[in-house]
């Protein structure tokens, strides 16, 4: 059954119509209808055009399925070499919260400012951060951290593939950030926010590999980006925990 919501937004009064329809468990879902060529294109050619661009500043939110708590990260990353660094907000294991994080292609290094005793100990500075090898499939911040590597590819894709996908569709026009922007559906788990008409990737909505964990990732900036990797302790690698957000 399809229903048409009016939203009240600004200091006037703005209607904004969007269909919705209802899904198999009652809850309602955006209403699909097929991709242009044009749309199909800028999806095809989305993650290319940041490949090309090579670098984004972004802000990633994931919310946790199990506790509702929310993990935030904030920073810049460098597709061109497989790196990123971020400020952490929100992410705990049975190792203490992490409070930063820098990534390569096979390593992760993590800022924990509950281990700055032990690395005292070792006659280590406070604050130096400690290496562990990547793992997408263990940890959930390497989760987060793979999604952000996923939004660039290095060769478009088949537009006329995505037209005929059949979870593929336009939801409806938006604006972010002072900017229209069509809001395109890949499939049922991933949707795009694109500037049409500069074929500009401004939000990325989906999941993490666990399929558990709804993620929004905002790009900023987009562009060459030089992340600085951090020094990092002696200290023996840990093996990958299952963490959660603080709180």
């Amino acid at each position: 059954m399809a229903l048409v919501v009016a939203v009240a937004l600004g200091l006037g009064t703005v209607l904004v119509l969007f269909a919705m329809t209802r899904g198999d468990d009652g809850a309602a879902v955006p209403a699909v209808t097929p991709l242009t060529p044009r749309q199909a294109s800028a999806l095809a050619d989305a993650l290319h055009r940041n490949h090309e661009a090579q670098g984004a500043t972004f802000r990633l939110v994931s919310q946790n399925s199990a506790s509702g708590g929310t993990v935030t990260l904030e920073g810049v990353v460098d597709w061109s070499q497989t790196r990123g660094r971020a400020i952490v907000h929100g992410y705990a294991d049975a190792d203490g919260p992490v409070t930063e994080i820098a990534w390569s292609s096979d390593a992760v290094a993590e800022l924990r400012p509950s281990q700055d005793g032990l690395l005292a100990a070792r006659s280590e500075s406070p604050g130096t951060f400690v290496l562990r090898p990547a793992t997408t499939r263990d940890d959930p911040l390497d989760r987060l951290i793979a999604i952000i590597s996923s939004l660039a590819t290095r060769q478009p894709e088949n537009a006329q593939l995505i037209m005929q996908n059949p979870g593929a569709g336009f939801l409806r026009t938006d604006r972010l950030r002072d900017t229209d922007v069509d809001v395109l559906r890949y499939s049922e788990r991933s949707t795009f926010w694109i500037d049409i008409e500069r074929g500009v990737l401004l939000r990325f909505e989906g999941r993490d590999s666990s399929g558990r964990s709804p993620v929004i990732v905002d790009l900023f900036d987009i562009g060459p980006r030089e992340v600085q990797l951090p020094v990092v302790s002696t200290l023996p690698l840990r093996p990958p925990t299952t963490g959660t957000p603080a709180g």
